[in-house]
């Protein structure tokens, strides 16, 4: 079952620049947390979050996460329906877990399963 998107994350060289210029476009306010990652703190609406972190490894753009009920099952139909899971599930502590993923073409995105129990 499809859940709709929560969340969104850009990636960027340069993660200050970037905040400022979608603050500048859509009114948004970051604060800087968890190391690299600059959250949005308030002004997306329909409960939407995002972030922008500083680039790494892979040449990811940004993506969606979309929430489901499960991880486990929703990894296991991402596989079955052509994709690939690209990091595995993931504790995000005290809010659920996370896997990243890959859609036939290639295209990143993220699943995530509220949990506050996550480690």
């Amino acid at each position: 079952m499809m859940g709709r998107t929560t969340h969104f994350e850009v990636m960027a060289d340069d993660p200050e620049k970037v905040s400022r210029f979608y603050s500048g476009v859509f009114g948004l306010n970051f604060r800087k947390n968890l190391g690299d990652y600059t959250l949005v703190n308030e002004g997306c609406a329909n409960n939407l979050s995002g972030a922008v972190r500083k680039r790494s490894g892979r040449n990811l753009t940004g993506m969606p996460t979309i929430r489901v009920q499960n991880l486990h099952s929703a990894m296991d139909s991402v596989i079955k329906n052509g994709g690939r899971v690209v990091v595995p599930a993931k504790a995000l502590p005290n809010l659920g877990w996370m896997a990243y993923c890959e859609d036939p073409e290639g295209n990143a995105f993220s699943i995530f399963a509220p949990d506050n129990r996550a480690f």
